[in-house]
């Protein structure tokens, strides 16, 4: 398959994708969902509502035909994703910052209207949540009590029946990630990945603390390496670790198509794909 990149920093390419990456991709995904107890099956349902043409909704679609989900497609105007998602009720909600950033100002915005005990009611258990997620507790045990009698309310806003948030696509605020793993129930964890490499590079581990505000470690499928920009004072052997994310194995880009030189600028002769971001190693290896 070709899947072509947005050409935000140039001319679109086109990304030539065998299907052992695609198998590679999702069998990476569903080997790491099932170790975080996360596994997916047919009694979930994701909306699709990103482009096709997206990379990030073209692999979650793979996956849950992998996994025999359910995939809900959107009646193609924003404006009507509530009530997509109420008609749909979806177990794995995925999108950007920018949709997220929507939602949080929504709901901050209906807490403000209310005023008086409700708003005082919602940020006092909201800061007693927070606190609860960071200090290592389940979704489910942080705050059950306010669960039922605050965020319950909130998290209908996305059908009432998400297990895990994804965003990707771009860094996601900490403050709306917070937020929404508060409010929604639910574990928020965010991605990287690029459609050179089908997306699923990296992913955060739900419920822990230490990947909060980051893309977490590697996918089974994914080998990744640091390498050194000396002019950015980038060194992989300083601490922490910083350099150029570089991502190699069997969920990786072919080459781009009709274009080998743009192909020899970032896939090397030993696999390895440069991927021209700059990334740190966290303490817990994400």
């Amino acid at each position: 398959t070709i899947m072509y990149t947005s050409g935000t920093t140039g001319d679109p390419k086109g990304v030539e994708l065998s299907h052992a990456a695609v198998a590679a991709t999702v069998a990476g995904l569903d080997t790491f969902l099932a170790s975080v107890n996360f596994p997916l099956g047919p009694s979930d349902a994701m909306l699709s509502y990103l482009p096709l043409a997206h990379i990030f909704d073209r692999t979650a679609e793979e996956l849950f035909l992998w996994v025999g989900g359910r995939i809900g497609y959107f009646q193609g105007d924003v404006r009507s994703l509530v009530d997509d998602i109420a008609a749909l009720k979806p177990t794995l909600f995925l999108g950007v910052p920018r949709v997220f950033d929507r939602i949080y100002a929504g709901a901050l915005a209906k807490v403000k209207a209310a005023g008086g005990l409700k708003a005082a009611l919602f940020h006092w258990g909201f800061a007693r949540k927070l606190w609860a997620l960071e200090a290592g507790y389940p979704h489910h045990k942080a705050a059950p009590f306010f669960d039922r009698l605050v965020f319950s309310k909130v998290k209908q806003g996305l059908g009432g029946r998400v297990r895990m948030i994804v965003s990707g696509g771009a860094p996601l605020a900490r403050h709306v990630e917070d937020f929404l793993k508060v409010t929604m129930c639910a574990p928020v964890v965010q991605g990287y990945g690029l459609t050179e490499t089908c997306a699923a590079s990296c992913i955060a581990i739900p419920d822990d603390g230490a990947d909060a505000g980051t893309v977490g470690p590697p996918l089974p499928s994914i080998e990744l390496r640091l390498e050194a920009v000396p002019d950015m004072g980038c060194d992989p052997a300083a601490d922490p670790p910083r350099g150029e994310v570089c991502i190699a194995g069997p969920a990786i880009f072919s080459g781009y198509y009709r274009d080998p030189e743009k192909t020899a600028e970032v896939l090397g002769p030993d696999g390895w794909f440069h991927t021209g971001d700059i990334g740190m190693l966290t303490p817990g290896g994400g």
